[in-house]
Formats: C-alpha cells, sequence, structure tokens
C-alpha cells in the first residue's frame, strides 16, 4: 500500500473514532435517531457545532460565555475538535521526516503589587520583628535585632521548588515551581505545590498542609487573607502522557473517545498532616465543577484556567473545594491565561487571540470576588494586545484598559484607552481615546486618581497624559517626548513622576527620568508636561566599561523601592560588560525640588558576577537599614552611613 493510501486510511480511522464519540453524545441532544447505528462518518454538524449555531442564529456577537452544564458536554467540547487528521497534527504533533514538529508557543508573564489592599506574592514577607524569605527551595525565618541592624537566621523548613510565599499573621503560604509529574495519579500533568507554613514558633516552622493543583499558578493576589489563585492547565499536554505511540492517530483518537468527563476536569489534591507526625489526610476533588466552567462561542484551543480561592491562614476551609459551605469552589473557563489584574472586588483573566499577527486580539473575563468563591460575570473582547496588568485599571465601576494593535507596524501600529462597564454579560464602551503614539507601541502604563500616563515609544519616548474624570470624555492633556522610554513608572509627589527605563541615544543602558505631570490640583491649569533630570550609570574607574544595562523593575516592578523621608530611590540593576553580568542595587536620591538626581550608592554582594549574588529584593527596616537579599544571602547596611552592619547566608 503507497503513502497516500496509508493516510487516508489513517484519516478514516480517526474520523470514524472521533464520529462514534460524537454520535454517541448528539443522540442526548437529539441530533440522531434514538437506537440507530452510529455511523463511520461524521454528522452533518458536530454537536457543538449546533450548540454554537444556536448563538449565531440569534444574531448575537456577544463574547459572553456559557456554562457546560455537565462534565458530558465538556468532554464533547473538545471531542469535537479532533475531527481531522490536521487538528490532530496540531494537538499531538506530527511525524516529518523523523522530526516531531510541534506548535511554537510562546508564553510570558508579569506580577505585581498594584492596588492598595491588594497584596501579591513576593520572595520575602515580614515586618519590623521577623522576615519569612523562600530561596533555593528552603522557607526561611530572619529574626530582626538592633532595629534592623542585624539579620539573624533562626529557622528554616524545606519546601522543595518554593517561588514565592503569602502572609497572613503566621500563617504563610508559599507558591511552588510547576513541574511535570511522570508517575502515580497526577502522571503527565504539570503540578504545582502550595505550601501552608506555621511559624507560630519563630525557630521552629512547621508545614501544616499542601495543596497539589493541576496546572500553573499564573498568578495569585491575597486579600483580606484569602489567596485568588489563578490557575492555566493545559489539558493536552497532560492526556499526552496516557497514549503512546502519539503518531499513532487512529489510537489517539479512540482514546480521546473512550475518556470519561470527569478526565477532562483539572483537580488538587490536599494533604493535611497531623499534629506530631503520622500519615496524611488526603482529598482530591476537580479544581472547578463541570457547572462552574464556562466556554467561549469559538473553540480556543486546550487550556482551562480557574480562578480558585485558597484561605491563607485557615487551610483547613480547603478540605472541599467543591462542597464547603465557606468556600464553594472555583470557577474556570476554556480559556488560555495571559495578563491577569486584580483589584478589590474583581478578577480579570485575558486571552490573546492571533499570537504573533499584525491584528491581535484580546478577550476579557471578569469575575467577582466579593464572595468566598468567584463568580463569572462578564466578557469582552478588545482589538489589540496589552502590555502587562499596569495596562487595567478599575475605579468605581469602570474597567480602563489600555491596548496597542499591530506592535510591530511603524504604520498601522497606534493603541488605545478605553473605558469599558459591565453590562449584563458583556462591557459596554464608555468612552475611548484612540490613536496614541501612531507608530509606537506602548511601554508603559499608570494610573494615579482620576489621571492616566501612557508611554509609547519607536524611537523617542512620547509620554501622554490623559484625564480620566468623565470616562465618556477623556481628554488628552499634553504629550511629551524624549529620547529612549520607559518601562516602569512612580509617582514620587504630586506632579511629581519617575521613570525607569532605558537611554537609546548610543548604548542601551538603564536611564531615570524626573517628570513633571498633572496632579488632581494642577488638572485645569494647563501645566505643561516637561522632563527635569536624567541619569544613567556612570562607568566605575577600575571596572571594565558597560555595554548595556538594564533595571529589573522593567520586568518585575516588585525589584523597587522608594523611601519619601528620604527621598531615595532603590532598584536593582543588572549590568552587563565583557567579563558577564553584574548587579547592583542603585541608590539614587532626588533634590528637594525634584529637579535632579544624585548617585548615593551601588551596592553589590560579593559574589556579583555570578547568580547567586544578584540582588533582586531590597527592605529597609525601620527607615535605616537596607537588606538586599540575593541566593546567596542577606546584606544589611546602615543608609546613613554605607557599612554592612550583618550578613546572613542562606
Amino acid at each position: 500500500m503507497d503513502a497516500r493510501r496509508v493516510r487516508r486510511a489513517v484519516a478514516a480511522a480517526v474520523v470514524a473514532a472521533a464520529a462514534s464519540a460524537a454520535v454517541v453524545l448528539s443522540v442526548a441532544a437529539g441530533t440522531a435517531a434514538a437506537g440507530g447505528t452510529p455511523s463511520v462518518s461524521l454528522p452533518a454538524t458536530p454537536l457543538l457545532g449546533v450548540v454554537r449555531a444556536t448563538g449565531a442564529a440569534a444574531g448575537s456577537t456577544s463574547p459572553a460565555l456559557k456554562s457546560f452544564g455537565s462534565c458530558r458536554w465538556l468532554a464533547d467540547y473538545f471531542r469535537t475538535e479532533v475531527s481531522s487528521r490536521e487538528e490532530l497534527c496540531s494537538i499531538w504533533g506530527c511525524y516529518k521526516r523523523g522530526v516531531r514538529v510541534r506548535p511554537n508557543v510562546i508564553a510570558a508573564t508579569s506580577t505585581n503589587v498594584q492596588v492598595e489592599g491588594v497584596d501579591e506574592p513576593d520572595i520575602i514577607k515580614g515586618n519590623g520583628s521577623v522576615q519569612y524569605l523562600v530561596s533555593k527551595g528552603h522557607f526561611y525565618v530572619l529574626a530582626v535585632r538592633g532595629r534592623g541592624a542585624e539579620a539573624v537566621r533562626v529557622g528554616s523548613v524545606k519546601v522543595g521548588q518554593a517561588k514565592a510565599l503569602l502572609a497572613d499573621g503566621s500563617a504563610m503560604l508559599v507558591i511552588g515551581t510547576p513541574s511535570r509529574v511522570n508517575d502515580g495519579p497526577d502522571a503527565g500533568w504539570t503540578v504545582t505545590r502550595l505550601t501552608r507554613v506555621d511559624v507560630s514558633t519563630l525557630e521552629a516552622p512547621v508545614i501544616t498542609s499542601t495543596v497539589d493543583v493541576q496546572g500553573r499558578i499564573v498568578a495569585s493576589r491575597s486579600i483580606g487573607g484569602t489567596a485568588r489563585l489563578v490557575i492555566k492547565t493545559n489539558i493536552w499536554l497532560a492526556l499526552s502522557k496516557k497514549v503512546q505511540p502519539l503518531d499513532n492517530l487512529t489510537a489517539v483518537a479512540e482514546f480521546v473517545a473512550a475518556l470519561p468527563g470527569e478526565a477532562w476536569a483539572p483537580t488538587y489534591t490536599l494533604r493535611r498532616f497531623p499534629v506530631g507526625g503520622g500519615e496524611p489526610t488526603v482529598t482530591t476533588a476537580p479544581l472547578a465543577s463541570c457547572a462552574r466552567t464556562y466556554r467561549p462561542r469559538v473553540f480556543e484551543g486546550w487550556v482551562i484556567t480557574t480562578v480558585l480561592a485558597l484561605p491563607v491562614d485557615e487551610v483547613a476551609y480547603a478540605g472541599d473545594f467543591g462542597s464547603a459551605a465557606e468556600l464553594p469552589g472555583g470557577v474556570a473557563v476554556v480559556s488560555g491565561a495571559g495578563v491577569i489584574y486584580a483589584s478589590r472586588k474583581a478578577v480579570y483573566v485575558t486571552s490573546e487571540r492571533g499570537g504573533t499577527s499584525s491584528k491581535p486580539q484580546t478577550d476579557v473575563h471578569a469575575f467577582s470576588i466579593k464572595g468566598p468563591s468567584a463568580v463569572y460575570v462578564a466578557s469582552t473582547n478588545l482589538a489589540g494586545r496589552l502590555l502587562n496588568q499596569w495596562a487595567f485599571y478599575q475605579r468605581r465601576d469602570i474597567l480602563f484598559v489600555a491596548t496597542t494593535l499591530s506592535p510591530r507596524s511603524r504604520v498601522a501600529s497606534s493603541s488605545t484607552l478605553s473605558a469599558l462597564k459591565v453590562q449584563g454579560r458583556t462591557f459596554t464602551t464608555v468612552g475611548t481615546v484612540p490613536r496614541i503614539g501612531v507608530g509606537e507601541a506602548i511601554t508603559a502604563v499608570r494610573y494615579l486618581g482620576d489621571l492616566a500616563f501612557v508611554v509609547t515609544f519607536r524611537d523617542v519616548d512620547p509620554l501622554y497624559a490623559i484625564d480620566l474624570r468623565d470616562p465618556s470624555r477623556m481628554v488628552t492633556l499634553g504629550a511629551l517626548k524624549v529620547p529612549g522610554f520607559s518601562r516602569y513608572l512612580h509617582p514620587l509627589a504630586p506632579g511629581l513622576l519617575l521613570g525607569l527605563g532605558v537611554s537609546v541615544e548610543s548604548r542601551r543602558l538603564a536611564k531615570a527620568s524626573l517628570f513633571r505631570v498633572p496632579s488632581a490640583a494642577t488638572v485645569d491649569d494647563g501645566s505643561r508636561l516637561g522632563e527635569l533630570a536624567t541619569w544613567t550609570p556612570p562607568p566605575i574607574p577600575g571596572r571594565p566599561r558597560a555595554y548595556s544595562s538594564a533595571w529589573q523593575v522593567g520586568n518585575d516592578h516588585r525589584a523597587f523601592l522608594y523611601l519619601p523621608a528620604r527621598r531615595l530611590i532603590i532598584a536593582p540593576m543588572d549590568v552587563y560588560n565583557r567579563m558577564g553580568r553584574r548587579t547592583e542595587a542603585t541608590l539614587l536620591r532626588v533634590k528637594p525640588d525634584g529637579t535632579g538626581f544624585s548617585l548615593v550608592a551601588r551596592i553589590t554582594h560579593k559574589v556579583a558576577n555570578s547568580r547567586s549574588g544578584r540582588i533582586t529584593r531590597a527592605v529597609v527596616i525601620d527607615g535605616r537599614y537596607l537588606w538586599t537579599i540575593a541566593p546567596d544571602g542577606v546584606e544589611v547596611r546602615d543608609l546613613d552611613t554605607l557599612l554592612v552592619t550583618s550578613r546572613a547566608e542562606l
């Protein structure tokens, strides 16, 4: 049999297997004759095609999601997409000349403490008496001595893959790094572990429970002691472990058709460890019930995103996410998870469509978090791409979103600031500011009260100020063009805005700028935007010349600290030269009149050129003692003298 006949036979077998499953389910939907024998060809319209057509027939283009209602419909949603060899190849990959080709997946995420009252995970948490830190797979307790002059490691416990933590009193929730599981009930799944650590006794922190979730925790927030977790689960990556070989597409189709409905719903496993030791009690249940899992009107891939609540200080409440009265369970959507934004009342999950195309689109799904469990509220679709979570801003009942259309095009690219309001299951547009930075893309956004500041860039850095007081008639107050661009904006005082970014005049060096901007008091005075001062790192005598440098805050704005009483900016900076990378904690003081910078210090740890010496965080205790944190340990300095007063190795 020649190759063409083989391909036809395989395709026919795949279609037949998928059709069998579709027909069985279509009987329940009344789309096939009762008692009939399943056909070897697909129904004229797949089952979910009928469901989708219902919405289309009504003339609706609403992006609102619909609940599956049951796991059987959830399974059918995915099964009907496996209807051809092309579909199977796009999911599992097909062999070409012995090389396995898989879809190109590019993912990026950025997290940050953005909203007052909404805590964010970080590598260090604490107060003036004790600091808690995760590093290199361990949870550490550092006692604060001498009003902050001394850091003393008093306790630790091993927490594998520890990445960040949330704190609530003496309870710590450690968020792990996702890893692929090769055996056991989670075989094939990517699993992330959450670990609760009780630090009631500082010298002996104790792990009281763990929660393993199937998927990656792409974002988390803590509001009032409750962690709101956004979990992204790739269904197909998990199931690929269970069927081999993957190039046998007939076997793949038969495997998919035979999977029960419950297999498509990701789960969690909770382990509680009894006081004094012993075997843990184990509970396993879905992250979200199928009835609380929603689908878009068009198929968006094989990813389920769950918004889940987990009290930081009361892990006992997590015993049964699905039925506990205090915690009704998660809510999920069949959608990817891109940019995540959280206010005190809602979580917004985005999913970008169009990939690297010149005209990307972004779906936005809103979930209320006023109760113990998130509740799906509404969805909308926006033209363009969001930079990061700073593109969002919720003020009262209005959601502001900044997007860039065709970010790679010098001609078609421009940005839009939209004001949206929930109406039913979708959003209505209250007002827009279109064509911001034509030919450019957004590099930074900051909202301050009734003002928005947007930075776009292609060759120069236009900074735009926009009045948001009337969302239906937003007004651009001015634009300032300067060389380079800002990647992070931070208010230092009313009318004074700091921009940390990149200078592109010669080499790409880290740049700090001070901008005069409108404030709440001057917004009606017609005050003009202006750049008051700039700073770039000068060469250090005796060290190789830097060919580039970058603020860490450009990718993670938790790597930033400002002390108003000292007018002191503290921000880690990566410097690159012929010797490699060196990390410095840069201390800049702002002049009293806000018209300039003075360099205070460029601090490094002992092994600044190595990964273990890369400073990523800074904490100031008692307004005087600076703690700089790197994987190798913590160094404490007196800000008045800059002398090292203590070191704690990790």
